[in-house]
C-alpha cells in the first residue's frame, strides 16, 4: 500500500473488513506523514499476514469479533481455523482491535 502510494497511486481497494485502518493509513499518507503511516501499518501487518495465510476464514472472524456477522459458518469446505489458528488470531486481535473504529 505505501509502496503503491509512492509509485503515484491514487487509492488502492483493501480487504473491507479492515477498511477503516486501510483509510487511516492512507490518509496519513496524503499528509505526506509516511513515518506515522507506516508505523500503523506495521501494526496492522501480523493481521494481514494471517489472513493471507488462512483466507475466508481469518476474514469472517474479524467480521464476527466486529459484530457484523453472528457467524463464522462458511458453505467452502475447510475454510475454519483450528483451535491453534484461533489461538494465534487472538493474540493477533487483541494488537489490532484497539485501533479499529467501533
Amino acid at each position: 500500500m505505501i509502496d503503491e502510494w509512492r509509485r503515484g497511486a491514487c487509492g488502492n481497494m483493501p480487504a473491507s473488513q479492515s477498511v477503516d485502518l486501510h483509510t487511516r493509513i492512507w490518509g496519513l499518507l496524503e499528509t505526506h506523514d509516511e513515518p506515522g503511516a507506516r508505523a500503523l501499518f506495521n501494526r496492522l501487518l501480523p493481521l494481514l499476514n494471517f489472513e493471507r495465510m488462512h483466507g475466508v476464514a481469518v476474514y469472517k472472524q474479524v467480521f464476527l469479533r466486529r459484530g457484523i456477522f453472528t457467524s463464522t459458518a462458511s458453505r467452502i469446505p475447510g475454510a475454519y481455523l483450528d483451535n491453534q489458528d484461533l489461538q494465534e488470531f487472538e493474540a493477533i486481535w487483541r494488537d489490532v482491535e484497539p485501533l479499529l473504529e467501533k
